[in-house]
């Protein structure tokens, strides 16, 4: 795999853990038409409810993923028609786009920071509202039917099978979590990792970037998907 494809494949990873978060269902390669194809279709109904009218009102966000500027320039995708629209990069990549004054005028740009965040750079969208054009019937559809993976995101999803962040064959990191079980922002050089295979029991541990400060907060339920780590022990 060379170094376009690696890049790619990691601001993919980053960009799927964020949008299954924040969104209730979270398409990727979505056909969003006959021509033009996103890397990935987050939607989430006005208010998280699942009324008819919340579904009509709610925002589905279009996601490309670019690796270097030979891949913005390539002429494939760069479709920005959703109601909130993002370009994922490298950070150098971004300020080479602002620089030269390329950066697209309906999207916000993110890239990850050192700890691998996705973090927002540049947004020239700012106050000009949705872009998009396709009906919110249409769009499900497609993200259910014409896409190559689909993923709801509720807490069912994860009851019985596979959790992307407590299980412990997959332990990962979770400090690019933006909250955990409720509003809990996390503050700039902490980083928090949930241990699920310390003998000693489950615990989340917060730590600062210089090294030395570090706590351990024993939790018997996973902030995700609610595994109940006491009972399967």
């Amino acid at each position: 795999m060379g170094q376009r494809e690696e890049t790619t494949e990691e601001l993919s990873e980053r960009v799927l853990a964020r949008l299954r978060r924040e969104y209730s269902l979270v398409s990727s390669e979505v056909w969003v038409d006959d021509v033009h194809r996103v890397d990935f279709v987050g939607f989430r109904p006005a208010r998280n409810s699942p009324f008819p009218s919340s579904i009509e009102r709610g925002e589905f966000v279009f996601v490309e993923v670019k690796s270097c500027m030979n891949d913005f320039k390539s002429g494939h995708g760069l479709t920005f028609r959703g109601d909130a629209n993002w370009l994922v990069c490298p950070p150098d990549l971004a300020q080479t786009l602002y620089e030269t004054r390329q950066l697209p005028k309906d999207a916000a740009v993110f890239c990850p920071d050192a700890r691998g965040r996705l973090q927002k750079k540049f947004d020239l969208g700012i106050g000009s509202g949705s872009s998009r054009i396709a009906s919110v019937s249409e769009l499900l559809f497609r993200m259910v039917n014409h896409s190559a993976y689909s993923y709801r995101t509720s807490r069912g999803v994860f009851s019985n099978s596979y959790c992307p962040w407590c299980s412990p064959y997959r332990a990962k990191l979770l400090n690019d979590i933006d909250d955990v079980c409720g509003d809990m922002d996390l503050i700039e050089g902490i980083e928090l990792a949930l241990e699920v295979n310390d003998p000693q029991g489950v615990h989340l541990s917060l730590s600062h970037d210089n090294g030395i400060d570090c706590a351990y907060i024993p939790i018997n339920y996973c902030p995700i998907c609610g595994r109940n780590f006491r009972k399967d022990r």
